[in-house]
């Protein structure tokens, strides 16, 4: 009678292709022959973005997965989580009638006693040997275990709320690999605190032991409701510059840097959840939801450039980039007065999509005009996206709908009139708010 096993490999193979998630886990369990068959397809649909923590479980985890000849070369990025159980809970005594003492207990004892012995280094180290023996390209994470969740009082409360400042606040827990097994039923946002200092020690020092600086680092962070820069940071996040940055401010060759506030947008809504910057190395920058503006003009509804959001990173923005993409940013005239002229020399392709640029009260038609002219003569663009602008100066409004690639002389040209066009509708004292199309 015919079976499965007796079927060519090739079919075999295509029938792993086209099973689901789930089904490809029965199917790894069904016999040898339909586990080399569906290993690969359910590595790379289930397996190739992971979180841990620090943990002996969960790092533990990480090596074996790394160590698999198929599953972990499947791997495409590895975060690894900032926060531990606060200190004060190792000298609670056990057998409390508390039992989430009892679980802080254990769990910061278990987490401060692999820590202390750098066991949880010599893991991370480990992995990250087992990542370069297989050549691929893996992005290394860290991100916060806790993130906030507003909800505004007319809407549904959230389970563990609390107030602040007429929202209601849920903290979200972000599960890893490893997560119920050293915290249980804990909430985190109470016993616990974000260290990513220590993670991002830990993960340097791997780096460097094991020869694996990956394909970038990527920063997934919670910014708390009311802080005044997006992370808090302390002198962990700076620690990168040493290990990541020139003393020029360029990136390392073959680094690349996201950070991105504050968590994934399945897990969060908010205006936090989508601002994003990525640095590469080949001198590219994107800024999504991001101010530059001076502090006066700072809102504080989006990370300010100009605040220092990113420590000593934050010169790295204002370095020399090639390929600049601004998108859903807030500027004012300080994009025109300094960052434009930082870049001058390198930058040969800006991309502005979305981008809200306020002026100061009496520039008006300068403004304008002025943020046209900056474009074309103090940079030497070779490629210009303009679209979705809006320009508000002097209690005035300007939109430009569209979206339009300018490459070569086509940019002077464009910029010329544009700024012909500008100065007639802004010298109409009548129009206080236009639209201008791009075609």
């Amino acid at each position: 009678m015919p079976t499965a096993i007796l079927l060519p490999p090739e079919i075999l193979d295509l029938f792993a292709a086209t099973a689901n998630s789930n089904d490809l886990a029965n199917l790894r369990l069904t016999n040898k022959t339909m586990n080399n068959a569906a290993t690969r397809p359910f590595g790379l649909a289930r397996l190739t973005n992971r979180r841990f923590i620090i943990s002996p479980f969960s790092l533990k985890g990480l090596v074996e997965l790394t160590a698999h000849p198929v599953l972990g070369r499947c791997l495409k990025s590895v975060s690894v989580g900032t926060y531990r159980i606060n200190a004060e809970f190792k000298g609670c005594p056990e057998g409390s009638e508390d039992t989430q003492y009892d679980a802080a207990h254990h769990a910061a004892v278990t987490q401060s006693r692999f820590e202390k012995a750098d066991l949880h280094i010599q893991l991370l180290i480990e992995a990250l040997t087992n990542l370069k023996a297989h050549g691929g390209r893996v992005v290394l994470r860290l991100f916060d275990d806790v993130v906030e969740d507003r909800f505004l009082r007319s809407e549904n409360p959230p389970r563990r709320n609390g107030r602040l400042d007429g929202h209601l606040v849920r903290h979200v827990h972000r599960r890893a690999y490893g997560f119920g097994e050293l915290y249980g039923d804990l909430n985190l946002s109470i016993v616990g605190s974000r260290q990513p200092k220590l993670t991002l020690e830990a993960l340097g020092i791997a780096m460097h032991s094991s020869g694996c600086s990956g394909d970038g680092l990527l920063f997934d962070f919670g910014r708390g409701h009311g802080e005044a820069t997006p992370i808090a940071w302390d002198s962990g996040f700076n620690q990168v510059v040493r290990l990541l940055v020139h003393s020029d401010h360029t990136l390392m060759p073959a680094i690349d840097l996201v950070v991105k506030l504050c968590s994934d947008p399945a897990e969060l809504q908010g205006p936090w959840h989508d601002s994003l910057m990525v640095l590469r190395s080949d001198r590219s920058m994107l800024l999504v939801n991001h101010s530059i503006m001076t502090i006066g003009m700072a809102s504080g509804s989006t990370p300010n450039i100009y605040l220092f959001p990113y420590g000593d990173f934050t010169n790295t923005p204002h370095s020399g980039s090639e390929n600049i993409v601004l998108r859903r940013c807030d500027v004012d005239m300080v994009i025109q007065q300094h960052w434009f002229p930082a870049h001058v020399r390198a930058l040969r392709r800006l991309e502005l999509l979305d981008v809200h640029i306020f002026g100061h009260d009496g520039t008006a038609e300068g403004g304008i005009v002025d943020f046209w002219t900056a474009l074309r003569d103090t940079l030497k663009l070779e490629i210009l996206v303009l679209g979705g602008l809006t320009f508000e100066y002097a209690a005035r409004s300007l939109r430009v709908v569209g979206v339009v690639t300018l490459r070569g002389p086509e940019i002077d040209a464009r910029l010329k009139d544009l700024i012909a066009v500008t100065g007639v509708w802004m010298r109409d004292s009548t129009a206080h708010a236009g639209t201008l199309m791009l075609e």
